[in-house]
């Protein structure tokens, strides 16, 4: 996984939970997150070299789950049965249930995205599509909601895909309040292109720092 898969959605409910306790005292309930793995492990080593540490397993879920989202670059359809098994137990029971950047492969695998529209990182749509035919995979959107069921493209768009989850929770102003304090450039909707055409133009200049 990358830590940024992790990271990104963390900090975004985190810095939710904390501008709504500082300026909105009417508000008594926001956000608890968990990090969880589906095999116990404590220790995660992430694509970086730096190790996530989790409260556990998925066994050792003893609350009750709003939101269950997905993180981890399995995309050749080897997922542990017994996290296949859990998800397909959750998503009838949670409010919803997404996926970060590949991590659309496990709830593909699970056949939770089947007849749904979902997207994933760019490099890997074509594999998606061509692993799963039932899934309407869409290249474009940073993240696609489809019911209950939310995917996300790569990386840095699971920061999108919670900002978008803290506005329907809390509504618009506590998510562009949310930005501010993690100093995004914007709030981008579901619908932007995962291709930025700023990217191209950077690529002809260069200055240093």
């Amino acid at each position: 996984v990358a830590i940024l898969d992790v990271g990104g959605p963390l900090d975004v409910f985190t810095k939710a939970k904390d501008y709504i306790r500082e300026n909105y005292a009417a508000i008594k309930e926001s956000y608890v997150t968990h990090v969880l793995s589906f095999d116990s492990a404590i220790q995660i080593t992430t694509s970086a070299g730096l190790p996530i540490i989790c409260e556990g397993g998925i066994e050792t879920i003893n609350y009750a789950v709003d939101t269950v989202l997905v993180a981890g670059n399995i995309t050749l359809g080897n997922v542990p049965q017994n996290l296949l098994d859990w998800l397909n137990e959750y998503v009838g029971k949670v409010h919803r249930m997404g996926s970060i950047c590949a991590g659309a492969f496990v709830l593909a695998k699970a056949g939770i995205l089947n007849g749904r529209r979902a997207t994933t990182h760019w490099m890997v749509c074509d594999k998606l599509a061509k692993l799963y035919p039932e899934i309407n995979v869409e290249s474009d959107p940073i993240f696609v909601k489809d019911g209950n069921v939310y995917t996300s493209a790569g990386i840095s768009t699971g920061m999108d895909l919670s900002l978008a989850m803290v506005e329907e929770d809390f509504g618009r102003d506590i998510a562009v309040g949310t930005a501010r304090r993690l100093v995004l450039y914007l709030k981008r909707p579901g619908n932007q292109s995962q291709f930025s055409n700023m990217l191209n133009y950077q690529t002809v200049d260069y200055e240093p720092i």
